[in-house]
């Protein structure tokens, strides 16, 4: 097991110093956080660089604090909910991260220590191909909801009533603009004809 503030890896450290306000970043580059080789947690922060992947592990880790919050009025520490939330994004993510299995260790102070193992991916095939038929499943039967959706009536009834108005007031002034011109291509001048002859008397 290899702690994260003793790995000598220069391109894993700076991909993690990149943003010291990224929650992921400051979780996986402090001393809490540990994993087995050097070479995982270079996978691991290569993979958390992705603003995709940070999104969701903020997500997940709200999600861990607040179902802490529920069960007890201390909650959990935040480096557990962090845990949590690192564990959740690596499972929503799998392919995205290394092949094998592999652990990753969160000190808890006080004696206090969580580790999560992460199965491997071909142990997981038949799980990762449910869960990506279950989301194809859920986008289709979505659609078919909204193409058989029943219109709501009162939406039906301001679309006839905007239909109404703009053939009173839209169509009805392009009608009388029409026939203006059309009287004065038929009578060409006849406006000044009637101006001049009015100047005349």
């Amino acid at each position: 097991m290899v702690s994260v503030s003793s790995f000598n890896n220069t391109a894993a450290l700076t991909l993690l110093k990149g943003d010291t306000q990224n929650s992921v970043s400051s979780f996986m580059n402090s001393s809490v956080f540990k994993v087995q080789s050097g070479e995982i947690f270079t996978a691991i922060s290569t993979a958390m660089a992705s603003e995709e992947l940070q999104k969701d592990f903020k997500a997940f880790f709200k999600e861990a604090m607040d179902a802490g919050f529920r069960t007890s009025a201390e909650g959990i520490h935040p480096d557990n909910g962090k845990h949590i939330a690192l564990v959740h994004t690596i499972m929503e993510h799998r392919t995205k991260f290394p092949p094998e299995e592999f652990t990753i260790y969160t000190d808890l102070g006080n004696g206090g220590s969580i580790a999560s193992i992460i199965p491997s991916i071909v142990s997981m095939k038949g799980d990762l191909f449910a869960a990506d038929m279950a989301k194809k499943q859920a986008a289709y039967d979505e659609a078919v909801a909204l193409q058989n959706a029943e219109p709501d009536p009162e939406l039906v009834k301001i679309g006839a009533m905007a239909q109404v108005v703009k053939t009173l007031v839209v169509d009805g002034k392009e009608t009388d603009t029409a026939l203006l011109l059309d009287e004065a291509e038929r009578n060409p001048g006849r406006g000044y004809q009637e101006e001049d002859a009015t100047g005349t008397r």
